[in-house]
């Protein structure tokens, strides 16, 4: 039986260059920088450029990051689109490509109901032989979905959920409805430390593209040295650091900034996104040095 996910699962980046094309060398440092922090790679996601990236674009992502891990991390794939064509055969290809699970929102643009919901799952569930999840993110989507649709597409065999909904009341409900089975993963650093408590074990942070090493420290303290205490005072810096995020405007924008300012080639984020302008990256500079993070 396959185990649920465990540990840190940034939600990885995705390099591009000036030209606006893939980057592949800063992708596979991006990946080797992550290493040894993490448990995982959650790419194509919304922090990685997924809807801004057509389905070849993704495919090379899953191949170049796949062969990079060399199988030694997890690395889920956001498979998201807005049909279920689209979404089974980026899910089949990340399976062949050996992606070891898969996740999407629900299809978004249209507000569909919950029959097209269950039907969009229920094809990508049958598309593969790998977990699948959904990413419940209502606020990109449009719309979002009750404890109750979780429990009904849990029924039809998705294997778990990553939360984005910010709401730790709705991921408590999830947790209580659903089978104990059923994998729910944090989407977020800023609220891992209080789902930990109730039991979530992994959770997807987006500070981790620049902190993964901060990142790694929360999850040892809180889950396997269980020194709440101490894990509490990381929270803290965890939350400081995420709310630097913005200082460059777009998160995705600042956690870019923050990965070259520890030394990393991030690369630009995918247009109409680009590099941040040099007073906001020296603003941030300046307030993580304050902060002691560089």
């Amino acid at each position: 039986m396959t185990e649920k996910l465990i540990g840190v699962i940034p939600p990885m980046i995705t390099p591009f260059n000036e030209q606006d094309q893939l980057n592949e060398p800063a992708l596979a440092r991006v990946v080797d920088f992550l290493f040894p922090h993490v448990h995982g790679y959650f790419i194509c996601g919304t922090y990685g450029g997924g809807p801004l990236m057509n389905k070849d674009e993704k495919k090379r992502v899953m191949e170049v990051v796949v062969a990079q891990v060399k199988g030694q991390r997890e690395v889920v794939v956001n498979v998201s689109a807005t049909n279920s064509r689209d979404a089974v055969e980026l899910a089949r290809f990340a399976e062949q490509a050996g992606a070891t699970r898969v996740a999407s929102v629900p299809p978004f643009y249209y507000q569909h109901p919950m029959a097209d919901v269950l039907r969009y799952f229920d094809a990508l569930i049958q598309a593969v032989n790998i977990p699948v999840y959904c990413y419940n993110n209502p606020k990109a989507v449009g719309y979002g979905l009750t404890p109750e649709n979780i429990v009904e597409l849990s029924k039809i065999g998705l294997f778990g959920m990553k939360d984005s909904t910010f709401d730790l009341m709705w991921f408590d409900q999830v947790r209580r409805a659903a089978p104990p089975e059923f994998d729910t993963v944090m989407g977020t650093e800023g609220l891992f430390l209080p789902a930990s408590v109730l039991g979530c074990q992994a959770y997807i942070p987006g500070l981790g593209n620049a902190y993964p090493d901060l990142c790694r420290k929360l999850f040892d303290q809180a889950l396997v040295e269980k020194n709440y205490a101490a894990a509490y005072e990381t929270h803290k810096t965890v939350l400081k650091l995420r709310s630097l995020m913005s200082v460059c405007g777009p998160t995705l924008v600042g956690v870019t900034e923050m990965a070259w300012l520890r030394g990393i080639d991030a690369g630009y984020p995918r247009s109409p996104f680009t590099r941040a302008e040099a007073t906001a990256v020296e603003k941030l500079r300046k307030a993580l040095t304050d902060a002691g993070a560089l």
